[in-house]
């Protein structure tokens, strides 16, 4: 065997082995790649989701629970976006505020769902936009009761917990 025979076998042997490697690890880089995807679109999901039920119910609040349910997912769900949590943290904070009014407290909600639209690429949606919806009069009564229903619950809440809960009392 001369010295160009034994350098093409010891390519030959390297290219096997190199060959063999990949062969071995595709499958494994295949699945990691695989989980990365799935996980991407169940965090797309979820923001959506969010962003979804922000964007429809941002007119019926009060009587949404899952309108709350979105709000509370925010500092999870979009973690990794700073101008959304500022924006979940004001509308938040509005909230605290007894001299805002439900105006004031609408453009803290757009500038969050705003925020939301850019996270998920949504770039066109604007005020402009956000300032149009469907309210029929029927979920604005829903709303009303919804509401009443509520201040009740506030009120009797508010009481001292050992009247709501005493049971050493005998009927």
């Amino acid at each position: 065997m001369d010295k160009t025979e034994i350098i093409f076998a010891t390519i030959n042997i390297l290219v096997l082995i190199i060959t063999t490697v990949a062969v071995w690890l595709s499958p494994i880089q295949a699945v990691k790649i695989g989980q990365k995807l799935q996980q991407k679109d169940k965090l797309y999901t979820n923001k959506f989701y969010v962003f979804a039920t922000l964007i429809g119910n941002r007119h019926a609040k009060g009587g949404a629970e899952n309108f709350v349910v979105a709000i509370n997912q925010i500092p999870i769900v979009f973690q990794d976006d700073k101008k959304v949590l500022l924006a979940w943290d004001k509308y938040i904070q509005a909230h605290t505020n007894a001299t805002l009014t439900l105006s004031d407290l609408n453009s803290y909600l757009n500038d969050l769902v705003i925020a939301l639209a850019n996270d998920l690429g949504y770039k066109d949606i604007g005020n402009d936009l956000l300032v149009r919806y469907f309210y029929p009069d029927a979920s604005f009564f829903r709303y009303e009761s919804d509401h009443l229903v509520n201040l009740e619950y506030v009120k009797k809440n508010r009481q001292a917990p050992d009247a709501q809960h005493d049971t050493t009392k005998k009927a």
